[in-house]
């Protein structure tokens, strides 16, 4: 026996094949009508072979995706739901969006927003059942239900909530141990179930650096076991720049040398490596470089260079500048230094 999922996967299938075979604008309107009242997970879109790649469903079911998940895991990104406006008028997905704001404004406690994007969403859509929950929810019974489930379903976790104060906590005082220690927990207990999440926090933790003189080696190990060593060097690049140019000239060069180590195709390489000639006239365009940064950047060109002439890649090379080395003072003996001519 057929699950429902299974029954309305076949249903969207077949309406959208249908759709898709007629050159007849009425009989393909009909169609995709059909197909939208199917669509009950954006999945369906993302996993059809049916579509090409570049089809607008399939950005438009990735949009759906990341906010439905912003909005009820509790950390809401800056910009999801703004993407919601870029939908066409006519997308499958419009009742998703209504559905999306919808649960947004109940958690922000706003019954009468709530109420004006429910009212969106067509009585033949998949989504009608959530669209009458959420309106139990906001008219409650007697006025005394809505507490109750409110509390069962905003009840936040008791494990994560203090990690999430010391977090807080350790920014305000400056308390980098504690910053770290509390992050490093909340990632090892979020990561697995939800890998967005945790990439979010890492990047948002580099943003914090900005104004504060943490340990950068402690996020660089947290975002290798997220993302592997190579592209936490190359995001950890990317979000340094704009204050800390040196640091992310350096944060480039090991990027490059991590993913040549890796395994990289040499096309990619490339690119990459085109790039660091920026990221060096950026570090050299500050104030002037420090002996620290200046013998780190010659070690890791030097490193840099043995892979890329290992592999023949001549023209990828960087020129290393010797050290000056001062002349050694004369010996003051009143005799005549035979070795100094």
């Amino acid at each position: 026996m057929k699950s429902v999922t299974e029954m309305h996967r076949e249903g969207f299938e077949q309406a959208l094949r249908q759709a898709l075979g007629t050159s007849q604008a009425a009989l393909r309107r009909q169609a995709l009508d059909r197909a939208a009242t199917h669509l009950i997970h954006p999945g369906f879109v993302l996993e059809s072979t049916l579509l090409a790649d570049h089809h607008p469903w399939r950005r438009e079911a990735l949009v759906i995706s990341d906010a439905f998940e912003a909005v009820t895991n509790g950390m809401e990104e800056p910009g999801v739901l703004e993407a919601l406006e870029s939908l066409d008028p006519d997308s499958p997905f419009v009742p998703w969006r209504h559905l999306v704001l919808a649960l947004h404004f109940f958690y922000e406690g706003l019954d009468e927003a709530v109420e004006a994007h429910l009212s969106q969403i067509p009585a033949t859509s998949p989504l009608r059942v959530l669209r009458k929950a959420l309106e139990a929810l906001g008219r409650g019974a007697n006025g005394s239900t809505v507490p109750r489930l409110l509390d069962q379903v905003a009840q936040p976790d008791s494990r994560i909530l203090p990690w999430v104060q010391d977090v807080a906590e350790g920014l305000e005082t400056d308390n980098e141990a504690l910053f770290w220690g509390a992050l490093g927990d909340w990632l090892d207990a979020v990561a697995e179930t939800a890998p967005n999440q945790a990439r979010s926090a890492v990047l948002w933790a580099w943003n914090q650096l900005e104004w504060r003189d943490f340990d950068e080696a402690v996020l660089l190990d947290l975002g290798a076991k997220l993302w592997g060593p190579a592209e936490s060097y190359r995001l950890a690049a990317l979000g340094t720049l704009p204050w800390d140019p040196e640091g992310a000239a350096l944060l480039w060069l090991r990027f490059l040398l991590t993913s040549v180590r890796e395994g990289w195709d040499e096309s990619s390489v490339r690119e990459a490596r085109a790039l660091l000639d920026r990221f060096h006239q950026a570090a050299l365009a500050e104030e002037p470089a420090s002996a620290e940064w200046t013998a780190t950047w010659l070690n890791l060109s030097r490193a840099w260079n043995d892979e890329a002439m290992c592999r023949r890649w001549n023209d990828l090379a960087l020129e290393v500048a010797l050290p000056v080395q001062e002349a050694p003072s004369p010996r003051s003996t009143g005799q005549l230094d035979l070795f100094s001519l």
